[in-house]
């Protein structure tokens, strides 16, 4: 017997449908820019919408990276990233190595850079969130 997919409705951003966007690629500038250049920073522009969740981790084996484009990895870690407090950065960096690993085996490679992550804690307000390279 299946359980029940676990669903929610979240509301994600969306880069609108512009008839701009036949003229000229959408782009963003995080540089510098000279005071009578600063309203040519973006010509990006979004609209909410709500989108149907689901749990994927019941259906962990229907997602590949050559068809949904990510990969669903069951993996327990060896570190104290979840233990209820805050982790500290020596114990965030652990947790990072152990990612790396992880994913350099899963997927055969000899480089992984993690440019971006976010940790959950067992208390919603202490999100870590931060970029790092290895």
């Amino acid at each position: 017997m299946s359980e029940a997919m676990v669903t929610a409705t979240a509301t994600f951003q969306f880069l609108r449908d512009l008839d701009l966007y036949c003229q000229e690629k959408p782009y963003h500038f995080d540089g510098p820019l000279a005071p009578e250049h600063e309203s040519r920073r973006t010509n990006l522009e979004y609209e909410s919408k709500p989108v149907l969740v689901q749990d994927g981790r019941q259906n962990i084996e229907r997602f590949t990276i050559q068809k949904q484009g990510f990969k669903l990895i069951k993996h327990k870690t060896g570190t104290k990233i979840n233990d209820g407090t805050y982790p500290s950065k020596a114990v965030v960096d652990e947790y990072l190595n152990e990612v790396v690993e992880v994913m350099k085996q899963e997927f055969d490679g000899s480089k992984v850079i993690v440019f971006d992550y976010a940790v959950r804690t067992l208390t919603p307000s202490l999100v870590v969130l931060s970029s790092i390279n290895f």
